[in-house]
């Protein structure tokens, strides 16, 4: 923001609540994200069926934590390349 625009009179507002909201928005995202994982249920009684049980989940897991990575890499580029000093109807409306 150039220092001239800040000697222009008009309304301006703190940039807090704005950011408040996205941070609850990706917070309700990944625990939303987190929340749908299963986790299997059944007797797990031989080597060979845990091996086929992990085996069956896991690919889905890796999905969960990619999904999670790749949210949260959002969420710190939407952090970097948002820096808001100061807003006004313009923007909040």
């Amino acid at each position: 923001m150039n220092p001239e625009d800040e000697k222009k009179p008009g309304l301006y507002f703190p940039t807090n609540r704005r950011e408040t909201l996205t941070d609850g928005l990706f917070a309700i995202a990944m625990t939303i994200l987190v929340v749908t994982i299963e986790i299997p249920m059944g007797p797990i009684h031989t080597s060979q069926l845990f091996l086929q049980t992990t085996g069956e989940i896991l690919p889905k897991y890796v999905v969960y934590f990619l999904s999670f990575l790749i949210l949260a890499g959002f969420w710190v580029n939407h952090h970097m390349l948002f820096l808001i000093k100061k807003t006004n109807l313009t923007l909040t409306g």
